[in-house]
């Protein structure tokens, strides 16, 4: 329905869907996972800096993608905390 359509949003996840689809298709599933831990940490980053609820992250990124998802993000995680730690 042109009348309900949240242009905007939808465009974002079809690009956001599309990229990722695409990631896992021509690089594979490790290059897929690295690309949802860097997603996931980043979003798990700023949900905790704005003292939100980090639950339903966890939880889809579980559903998803399960153990190995957990570990690319945890993963994510420790680099982007090198990362930040060397820049200071």
């Amino acid at each position: 329905m042109v009348t309900d359509a949240d242009w905007e949003t939808e465009n974002e996840e079809n690009v956001a869907t599309y990229f990722l689809a695409k990631t896992f298709k021509e690089y594979g599933y490790k290059t897929g996972l690295d690309l949802i831990g860097y997603v996931a940490a980043f979003q798990l980053r700023e949900v905790r800096k704005r003292g939100g609820d980090t639950g339903k992250i966890i939880d889809v990124l579980t559903q998803e993608f399960g153990a190995d998802g957990l570990e690319a993000t945890a993963a994510k995680l420790e680099e982007i905390e090198l990362v930040r730690r060397k820049r200071k």
